[in-house]
């Protein structure tokens, strides 16, 4: 019996814990990202109505792979000052699991 995983000339590969981007099945929150393109700091603004009192962050960059996560503060801002200059992709959940994605880029400073 083969593990699970793709074996090479009896070498294994596997993954484990992997975590993806994906839009399938989203219910989506309405929001958006200023200033875009940032250098510091992203605020996100709920353009629902107040809806979205706290959220969930995760930041992917263009390939996929998931570089940032973290939690709501208050202001809604998001600290990307350690990102590298780039093109990222934000998603956001909020407390009742709805899931929204926006592009956005970090600039050096503006």
């Amino acid at each position: 019996m083969i593990p699970e995983g793709v074996a090479f000339d009896n070498i294994l590969i596997s993954a484990k814990n992997t975590t993806t981007l994906s839009t399938a099945n989203l219910s989506k929150i309405k929001f958006g990202i200023y200033p875009n393109p940032a250098a510091d700091f992203i605020t996100v603004e709920d353009s629902s109505k107040g809806s979205m009192t706290e959220f969930t962050y995760k930041i992917f960059d263009y390939t996929g792979k998931l570089i940032l996560t973290g939690t709501s503060k208050p202001d809604h801002k998001i600290d990307i000052q350690k990102l590298s200059i780039g093109n990222y992709i934000l998603q956001i959940e909020d407390r009742v699991g709805k899931i929204s994605t926006e592009k956005f880029t970090k600039n050096s400073e503006l």
